[in-house]
């Protein structure tokens, strides 16, 4: 064969794998092609499912709450789910409703909040657990005042009128030192709500005494707690590392036995912090003691 027929074959075999080749690609990219469409088709499809179908519309809102009004909370849920992300996307979706939106608009609106839990029942329920702070107290130093709740974290100060408003129903301990208090700071007395709580219902029901809503401590630091009888006007002065139990014992003892009832309009007040020790003080008699 002539070296120009073998250049004629060698070309022409090489011109048909270039076009066998680019019909290969061609092929390959339109079916390429198709899965892609395919895909992008099915995404589409299952994003309209998931976010705009009455699918994964929300149905149920169901809200756990113990303190806090369970109506207030829905609404807040409610008036989130008419609104839409970017003006499109429907906020009333399983997916897209406002998880943290909704907890910081409950933490700000309601200082009991301490935490919120959110339980998803796929596609179309969401229960909302709000877990409140417990044994609230109104911690009152330097003329402002504060809540405390049963762990001894500061955690909401009160505006004006808000002490005798909104939080009339709470206990007020007050701290004669004039302790500068800070938000979020933590109390750093163990038990004290506690103490506050049992030993003064203690002593309402055992001798049908009215006590003050506001309660007085020198200072922490002295784990002294005082309180004041209503409409009698005398204080009782316990020791916060003294079983309760133990002081108003000690206290129906001096009361039954001491005290008579003309020493009683006269009492200024009967102090139990020193253990086995009841001291008492009244314009009738100046000081006396009772020991048991």
């Amino acid at each position: 064969m002539s070296d120009f027929k073998r250049k004629i074959k060698l070309n022409s075999s090489k011109y048909s794998k270039v076009k066998n080749k680019k019909a290969f690609s061609f092929g390959r990219f339109c079916k390429k092609m198709f899965f892609l469409l395919l895909l992008f088709a099915f995404l589409g499809v299952c994003g309209w499912v998931l976010l705009f179908s009455d699918y994964t519309e929300i149905k149920e809102v169901k809200i756990v709450s113990q303190k806090i009004d369970k109506d207030e909370l829905k609404e807040i849920s409610d008036n989130l789910m008419v609104e839409k992300w970017f003006e499109y996307l429907p906020k009333n979706n399983f997916f897209l409703f406002p998880r943290k939106t909704f907890i910081e608009k409950v933490k700000n609106d309601f200082k009991l909040a301490r935490n919120i839990k959110f339980e998803n029942k796929f596609p179309d329920k969401i229960k909302i657990e709000v877990e409140e702070r417990q044994g609230v107290i109104i911690w009152c130093s330097r003329n402002k005042c504060w809540l405390l709740d049963e762990k001894g974290e500061i955690f909401y100060l009160l505006q004006p009128g808000e002490k005798e408003g909104r939080f009339k129903k709470y206990q007020v301990v007050v701290d004669d030192s004039y302790l500068e208090i800070e938000e979020k700071q933590k109390i750093k007395s163990e038990g004290l709500i506690k103490f506050i709580k049992d030993s003064k219902n203690e002593i309402e029901k055992q001798f049908g005494l009215k006590i003050e809503r506001e309660i007085k401590t020198p200072a922490l630091v002295s784990r002294e707690i005082r309180f004041k009888v209503q409409d009698e006007g005398w204080e009782i002065y316990l020791n916060l590392d003294e079983d309760f139990i133990t002081q108003i014992a000690l206290l129906k003892e001096v009361l039954e036995s001491s005290i008579n009832s003309k020493e009683r309009e006269q009492l200024n007040y009967i102090d139990l912090r020193i253990s086995g020790k009841a001291i008492y003080n009244s314009s009738f008699q100046q000081s006396s003691q009772v020991e048991k």
